[in-house]
């Protein structure tokens, strides 16, 4: 007789209480757990409900925390990737740069300016020694 007038009671605390205000639904886990299992033929105790809850709580966030840890490296990956070809860019235009200087420190462009600018082949050197 205990049983189904504890029965009832669950069954009359999910309906919708009409106060005042808004209709509230009362939602309780662990009994949903328990209708859950005892219609697939397990009739689970409240300990190992809890075990059970307890065990997908800490496949949640497991999962979340690796979901977290593969979308940092995946943007650490992206920076090192941006980084790369912004140094091989550079890489690039320094050659072109080393390629100019080259050019103008070339012998004969030197002593085309100098004669430009009225300076001749010096006839004999001398070096001066301290």
């Amino acid at each position: 007789m205990k049983a189904s007038s504890q029965k009832k009671s669950r069954v009359a605390d999910r309906k919708p209480r009409r106060d005042s205000g808004p209709v509230i639904w009362r939602f309780d886990l662990g009994e949903w757990l328990s209708h859950a299992f005892r219609r697939r033929g397990l009739d689970l105790s409240w300990q190992a409900m809890s075990v059970i809850l307890a065990l997908l709580v800490i496949v949640w966030l497991v999962t979340g925390s690796y979901l977290v840890v593969v979308s940092q490296t995946m943007v650490a990956a992206r920076r090192i990737q941006e980084l790369r070809d912004r140094v091989a860019a550079l890489q690039r235009a320094n050659a072109i740069l080393e390629q100019e200087i080259m050019e103008l420190e070339a012998m004969d462009n030197l002593l085309g300016k100098a004669q430009e600018q009225g300076f001749g082949i010096p006839s004999r050197v001398e070096f001066v020694e301290p």
